[in-house]
């Protein structure tokens, strides 16, 4: 499902419509509708809602930056063609945030995937286990990572969104095994996240199961909660 919040606007002067300067909308997703789409066609459709500040040319992923250059992300056709797992890497355009003017791009390897937000001003890049989520403010990202194919830097992860970089403030890594989901952004300072634990039931015996949880801002810093109460 294509997620979009677009704005538009139409000025009416003496009778006489004025069309106005295409604007990028402000959170462009590309998810799948579970209809078999590929990340080429998903790909596709977010290119087509962002005015042209991202454009696919063959092999080639190019984000257009405010300081007036490109930068370009080319794909390894070749070794995925060859089966070649070192070298074999695809590069997808996978979200647009206008405002902070960031770009999710996914990055797929052979039998795993990463995820780099490049900041449209300077084209740095900050890497990522999972997709981030953008804060109502824009100033924050958090990550919440459940993967168990492969290992992950960080279970969670926030980060600050500055003008010319995105830094990590704060993340955690989990000694034992929880898989992370994120949930919801509450305001700017909670975060709304599900875990999947091993707890011990009823019978006494170990068993896996989720439960809501919760990350807080607080003077101190942010704080984890494991069990929040329903």
């Amino acid at each position: 499902m294509l997620i979009l919040l677009v704005g538009l606007a139409t000025i009416l002067l003496g009778g006489t419509v004025l069309a106005q300067p295409r604007e990028p909308a402000s959170q462009v997703h590309c998810e799948s509708t579970g209809k078999g789409e590929d990340s080429i066609q998903l790909e596709r459709l977010c290119l087509a809602r962002i005015g042209g500040v991202a454009t696919r040319l063959g092999a080639d992923l190019r984000l257009k930056l405010e300081n007036g250059t490109t930068k370009t992300f080319t794909d390894e056709r070749q070794a995925c063609e060859q089966q070649n797992p070192a070298k074999c890497l695809e590069y997808r355009l996978a979200a647009y945030y206008s405002i902070p003017k960031l770009f999710v791009i996914e990055q797929l390897a052979y039998e795993s995937s990463r995820v780099m937000v490049v900041n449209g001003r300077s084209g740095s890049i900050t890497r990522m286990d999972v997709h981030p989520h953008l804060a109502p403010s824009g100033k924050r990202l958090v990550m919440a990572a459940a993967i168990e194919a492969w290992d992950v830097e960080k279970e969670i992860a926030v980060y600050s969104v500055q003008k010319e970089k995105t830094e990590l403030e704060w993340s955690y890594k989990a000694q034992d095994y929880e898989m992370w989901r994120f949930v919801a952004w509450d305001g700017d300072d909670r975060i709304k996240l599900e875990v999947e634990l091993w707890t011990v039931g009823s019978n006494g015996k170990p068993r896996l199961a989720a439960q809501p949880a919760e990350l807080r801002r607080t003077n101190a810093g942010w704080s984890l909660n494991k069990n929040v109460k329903p």
